[in-house]
């Protein structure tokens, strides 16, 4: 039996443009907060590499221009997340961080930043919940320079979002240090060490005074795909990463050479609630990291999907598809979940 699930009674919110590649949509009490391309003209002409950020109530109701960057890199990135029920925007523009409240007040907290991760607030079921504790910080590298600017490699500071206060946490000459993402409270990076160029993975707990006594080394070379898996009923789940075409796993507290081995891969889209999607011959698959026999789940059908991203939300799978018919050459579809397993699930097309 195929279960088909189709969208009824559309209704347009906003006639903004939200899912695009540098987009990004949250909600926070009673407001959705989102980004837009923009077509801003300055000093320069008219400029097309902006975005601009929006809020508006749950119906769509007061559209409202958020804020409106006037640099945008290529490296740049942005985020939000919520603390003691204030809302903050994080743009990184490529060489600086800026933080915008609720009421618009702007505030630069860093600049000649090389690299950065922010916090990020995910499925906020009461509004008083706030992060943990290493995640009401941003966290950022800057070169280390000597005295005739001879480039020693990077030092590593956090700052506290709410109050601005910059802390200083890893500063060793000839090291170079690749932020990943903050989650779960561990900081997930890539570095070299005095005696080699070559980088490894590791997390820190940032429990300690001493940030070297307190990280957790994960691999011995930087494989492809690393990334942590989050946690599932309250349990940290580890990393997972990608060696010879296959995915492997690893605890968190687990030495470098133990790793258990899941499946065939090319590459990691996400994960999600203890699942791994992944890229297996251009086609989309999940698997449960918490399974005692891992089993492949196809996500993409019969269909020819897009091998470079899909989104989970906790019933479906987005993904696009290939469409002639389509203007971008493409056409979003999802596939529900919970049929998976039992092959009961039928992707469909949607918008």
């Amino acid at each position: 039996t195929v279960l088909v699930q189709t969208l009824e009674q559309k209704e347009l919110m906003t006639s903004k443009i939200v899912g695009f590649e540098k987009g990004g949509l949250y909600i926070f009490k009673d407001k959705i907060y989102f980004a837009s391309p923009s077509i801003v003209q300055d000093s320069t002409g008219v400029r097309y590499d902006l975005v601009t950020f929006y809020s508006c109530n749950l119906d769509g109701s007061e559209l409202k221009n958020f804020y409106q960057t006037i640099e945008y890199g290529n490296d740049a990135k942005f985020s939000m997340t919520m603390i003691d029920q204030k809302v903050y925007l994080l743009v990184y523009t490529g060489t600086r961080i800026i933080k915008i409240e609720e009421n618009g007040k702007e505030t630069e907290m860093a600049k000649d930043v090389t690299d950065v991760v922010f916090p990020t607030r995910e499925n906020i079921l009461n509004n008083e919940e706030n992060p943990t504790i290493n995640e009401n910080f941003v966290y950022y590298t800057r070169d280390t320079k000597s005295e005739n600017s001879i480039d020693l490699g990077d030092t590593l500071y956090k700052k506290d979002i709410v109050s601005n206060i910059e802390i200083e946490l890893f500063k060793e000459n000839y090291i170079e240090i690749d932020l990943i993402e903050i989650r779960t409270g561990r900081l997930f990076y890539a570095r070299n060490n005095q005696y080699s160029n070559s980088k490894s993975y590791y997390s820190n707990t940032l429990e300690s005074e001493n940030f070297v006594s307190s990280e957790s080394r994960h691999t011995m070379s930087t494989y492809s795909s690393f990334v942590s898996l989050g946690e599932k009923n309250e349990s940290n789940l580890g990393v997972a990463f990608i060696f010879n075409n296959k995915i492997y796993i690893r605890g968190v507290n687990q030495g470098i050479n133990e790793a258990t081995e899941l499946v065939s891969a090319s590459s990691i889209l996400a994960v999600s609630q203890g699942y791994i999607y992944y890229v297996y011959s251009s086609d989309i698959y999940r698997v449960d990291v918490t399974a005692t026999n891992p089993k492949a789940e196809e996500i993409s059908d019969d269909l020819t999907p897009s091998t470079s991203l899909c989104d989970v939300d906790l019933d479906y799978c987005y993904f696009f598809v290939e469409d002639s018919s389509a203007l971008s050459g493409y056409s979003l579809y999802r596939i529900e979940l919970d049929g998976l397993a039992g092959e009961n699930s039928k992707a469909e097309k949607i918008g």
